[in-house]
């Protein structure tokens, strides 16, 4: 019987480890030197329903993370929970950080903020292709002092 194999590249455990380093090393720690390693340069993202894919290639995900991360310094993003199933990798994600330089032209206000979302990450030859985008933006808005809370 002929053994079948697995490219190292496309099993589970090394789709798991990408997908930390991308928030360990790129997200944290700000190495964006490694964005050649962790996405496919036809990658592409999707910030949630009803949005059009942002621009191809990885460098519109690191000036999206550069700009967030100018906003705030501080930022961290720890990794809840993660699923592997084939090529996708879904990942339940909560972010911690103070609004010290505002984002997009607000002006800062110094909060300490926590938000959840989700990424559905999507593999092709062990780099992220895609990802699509879930995040609390009410939440975020609503501690911002953006909006007020709808619900109180």
């Amino acid at each position: 019987m002929a053994e079948t194999t697995t490219s190292p590249r496309d099993n589970a455990e090394h789709l798991e480890a990408v997908a930390r380093r991308l928030y360990d090393e790129l997200w944290n720690a700000g190495r964006f030197e490694i964005a050649d390693e962790l996405f496919d340069p036809d990658f592409h993202y999707v910030l949630g329903p009803g949005s059009a894919p942002k621009a191809a290639g990885p460098e519109a995900k690191l000036a999206a993370i550069r700009a967030y991360r100018q906003a705030s310094p501080d930022v961290h993003l720890s990794v809840d929970a993660l699923v592997v199933q084939g090529n996708e990798v879904a990942v339940r994600w909560t972010a911690t950080h103070t609004d010290t330089a505002g984002f997009r032209g607000r002006p800062p206000t110094g909060r300490r903020i926590t938000a959840s979302g989700a990424d559905f990450l999507t593999f092709r030859d062990g780099r992220i292709i895609a990802d699509w985008i879930a995040m609390d933006r009410l939440g975020t808005f609503v501690q911002l002092g953006v909006l007020e809370d709808p619900w109180t």
